[in-house]
């Protein structure tokens, strides 16, 4: 079995289309730190920043998604890196791609395209695939009386973090209201 070490968003990510994906405290540490603790339960000893990681400290069972976090957990032994952090182009991870290591998780070339909510709900629709009926709009557009949408509407940032920033909105009125807060 190969040692897997666990990486955390260390930072908030770039901007990328005048867009930045809003920043989790603690950049998904806590989900690193479940993962460790899984892989430790199942008699996988993950790699960790100290020997015997506390299962109440987070940090202690993830690295920091830097080159000196990616680099210190290859020190330590790490044969698999788990990317669950947000990736860009020219994350760190890509310095360690040509270095004889695997890693699970997506390549950061991707992510900038694929982590575009409206660019992957057409690109699931053109494959055939259901999805909702979407539209979309910018903070500029005016919001006319007579828009062809059906209520209620589930409103979604282009690029958000899991449901952060998601809205249910019942009718044009409170729409034109949620509008203002993207």
């Amino acid at each position: 079995m190969k040692s897997i070490a666990i990486l955390y968003q260390a930072k908030p990510p770039p901007l990328i289309e005048g867009l930045v994906k809003p920043y989790k405290e603690g950049g998904y540490s806590d989900s690193g730190a479940d993962i460790g603790y899984a892989l430790k339960s199942m008699s996988n000893n993950p790699v960790t920043p100290v020997n015997t990681p506390d299962p109440y400290n987070r940090t202690e069972w993830v690295f920091p998604d830097t080159y000196e976090g990616i680099k210190q957990s290859v020190h330590l032994g790490a044969e698999v890196l788990w990317l669950n952090t947000l990736l860009y182009k020219r994350h760190p991870i890509e310095e360690f791609f040509n270095a004889d290591l695997e890693f699970i998780g997506q390549y950061p070339a991707m992510v900038d395209q694929f982590d575009n909510k409206w660019f992957t709900n057409r690109f699931l629709a053109n494959l055939k695939l259901p999805v909702p009926k979407a539209h979309s709009f910018l903070i500029s557009d005016q919001i006319e009386e007579d828009l062809k949408i059906n209520f209620p509407l589930v409103i979604k940032p282009k690029r958000g973090r899991g449901s952060q920033g998601v809205k249910k909105v019942s009718d044009i009125n409170e729409l034109k209201t949620i509008k203002k807060l993207f």
